[in-house]
């Protein structure tokens, strides 16, 4: 399994893991490009693929010392699919964030469109009165 690296490459893509300048960037599937996940350590993950009978073939993120030869590793550990899944999740969140930000803005200028409208119709007024 330590075989297993990440392959590299350069794109972007918000995610709840903000990439750092120096953060590594993994080409998953068509041109989505996500951040690697941190481990408990503090490092880069590596992506591994599983090579139980029950799991064979699944890919999922690791400590790059897991099971290592000096047991320095956090053990961190998140299937692939789960982890796109949360990404996918944590983006529509922030669509629907911004969407909501957006209807509330509109509601705003809607609310100033009318008061101008009204304010228009009292000077139109006035303007009769001394017309």
């Amino acid at each position: 399994m330590a075989g297993n690296k990440s392959s590299n490459s350069v794109g972007t893509r918000s995610s709840r893991h903000r990439p750092s300048s120096n953060s590594h960037l993994l080409f998953v599937r068509g041109e989505s490009v996500i951040s690697t996940p941190k481990c408990r350590c503090d490092t880069f993950c590596v992506l591994r693929t599983a090579k139980t009978v029950v799991n064979y073939g699944r890919k999922f993120w690791g400590c790059r010392n897991f099971k290592g030869p000096h047991d320095v590793g956090c053990n961190y550990f998140d299937w692939l699919d789960n982890w796109l899944g949360n990404e996918e999740v944590n983006e529509n969140g922030e669509k629907e964030a911004e969407i909501e930000e957006f209807d509330s803005k509109i509601e705003e200028n809607e609310m100033l469109v009318h008061e101008k409208k009204l304010k228009i119709k009292e000077v139109d007024f006035k303007l009769q009165l001394y017309v």
